[in-house]
């Protein structure tokens, strides 16, 4: 392919080389850019750069290649919490609490951004939390 080559080359003028099983040519889609290719994603130091929707300055809803934290940062990320869980949860495990408190805390300032019904009241927020912990009681983990 021709592109490969010219990469190899200009890596080559720096002292670098491609990696034959890490380097892939990917089509960035996006709202200007719809055309179907194989490789529309990558991943790269922990996030995957793939098409994702986004509003525009317009406010229109569209298209955009955008990246986000990868899958397996994610997974080593819940992994990690588990772990600690795991290690200061093993004696004395109410000691924790001001930890979810302040998980919970985080998750009514984001609910009551994110959702008109709490109209930014962090109140609303809690009780609307509480109804869905109420009602699917093994959704949150902590």
């Amino acid at each position: 392919m021709m592109l490969r080559g010219r990469l190899r080359k200009r890596l080559a003028e720096c002292k670098l080389e491609m990696s034959p099983g890490k380097t892939k040519v990917v089509y960035c889609k996006d709202r200007e850019r719809t055309e179907a290719y194989p490789e529309i994603s990558f991943d790269f130091v922990g996030y995957t750069f793939r098409p994702r929707k986004s509003f525009s300055k317009e406010g229109e809803l569209s298209v955009n290649f955008l990246p986000a934290m990868s899958g397996r940062a994610a997974k080593a990320i819940r992994q990690t919490v588990r772990g600690w869980v795991k290690y200061y949860g093993r004696f004395y495990r109410s000691a924790m609490n001001c930890i979810a408190t302040h998980v919970d805390l985080h998750l009514a300032k984001w609910v009551a951004r994110k959702y008109k019904r709490v109209h930014g009241s962090l109140a609303q927020a809690y009780e609307w939390l509480r109804r869905i912990q109420r009602a699917r009681p093994g959704l949150f983990a902590h």
